[in-house]
């Protein structure tokens, strides 16, 4: 499989202009992009006939504190056709706005696990979304009830 994926990373760093870096780990290819690029990126990964990355798995972030470029925005593909999973990242800072790419992938709209500090440029966001604090916010909270998650959010305790 680490074969397929070096083949695969070759020729996506080769035929895509806006991709600054390609690393695997943990049998997954990932993708480093910039915001300017992503929907370039991700309009190659999905129409390229090696990559036809042409499921959406998931849009979510990460917050790094202590970096410049504070969050990653990330990308989850999938290519049926290939049997492969893909991840794209793009870094930015805090003032910085994330073209949406629903128009190559309209299932992108709602990137629920963004940090609410991310941008994301012509996305339909739902409003309950840009209030990390509102009752209807999406996955419970730690933060919402001094650090301890509710009952009925933790997975059954086996053995």
């Amino acid at each position: 499989m680490s074969e397929a994926l070096n083949d695969l990373g070759a020729h996506i760093r080769e035929a895509c202009e806006g991709v600054r870096d390609i690393r695997i780990a943990h049998g997954e290819l990932t993708v480093f992009t910039t915001p300017q690029a992503i929907v370039e990126v991700a309009k190659f990964l999905r129409d390229d006939g090696q990559c036809a990355f042409v499921n959406i798995i998931d849009v979510c972030g990460v917050d790094w504190p202590g970096r410049a470029q504070r969050f990653d925005v990330v990308y989850h593909l999938l290519s049926p056709t290939q049997n492969m999973r893909i991840r794209i990242k793009v870094a930015v800072d805090e003032d910085e706005v994330v073209p949406s790419i629903t128009s190559i992938f309209p299932g992108a709209d709602q990137p629920a696990g963004s940090p609410p500090g991310v941008l994301h440029g012509d996305c339909p966001l739902p409003p309950n979304l840009t209030d990390p604090y509102s009752p209807t916010h999406g996955a419970p909270r730690a933060s919402l009830n001094g650090g301890a998650l509710p009952l009925t959010a933790l997975p059954p305790r086996r053995g």
